[in-house]
């Protein structure tokens, strides 16, 4: 039997710049198989680097006014199969009450993951080579991380075409 739609949700401890990237990985790597969506759990800007660095992935996401935050999606009753946090539990950032509420938006026998993810803001001023080398691993270890994640998701269904 062949699952035909299965939910994802990404969620960044900070702005959404990590599970944007998430976002845009998914959708090049199973788009007909899993509905993805991305939020923040605090508003704030988003760098115009970290659209520079998804362009260099050849990714050119829209740049939404408002990108929904936990809350929005609670208030909206949303649910999904899978909710994965980026986040860096050896940092500042407050990983266990991300993970607490984001479990209420996880369907019954569905799964939330941590993903332990640098955060873009803890690295150097944006535009800098050091900024720049820092912040590509940090993309690139989200793109091996989907990577990983839709290889498990399909040796354990049939998602293949």
């Amino acid at each position: 039997m062949r699952v035909t739609h299965t939910s994802l949700l990404f969620v960044c401890t900070f702005y959404g710049a990590r599970s944007l990237i998430a976002h845009e990985y998914a959708q090049q790597y199973c788009s007909a198989h899993i509905d993805t969506q991305y939020c923040c759990f605090e508003h704030g800007p988003m760098s115009p680097a970290i659209f520079a660095l998804l362009n260099e992935a050849g990714f050119n996401p829209p740049i939404l006014p408002k990108i929904p935050t936990l809350f929005d999606l609670l208030h909206q009753q949303k649910s999904f199969d899978f909710v994965i946090v980026l986040c860096q539990p050896t940092s500042t950032e407050d990983c266990q009450s991300v993970l607490s509420i984001a479990e209420e938006l996880v369907r019954q026998a569905g799964k939330i993951l941590l993903w332990s993810t640098n955060d873009f803001l803890s690295l150097s001023k944006p535009g800098a080579q050091q900024w720049l080398r820092q912040a590509r691993l940090i993309r690139d270890g989200i793109e091996q991380n989907i990577d990983h994640f839709f290889t498990h998701l399909m040796a354990l269904s049939e998602y293949s075409d």
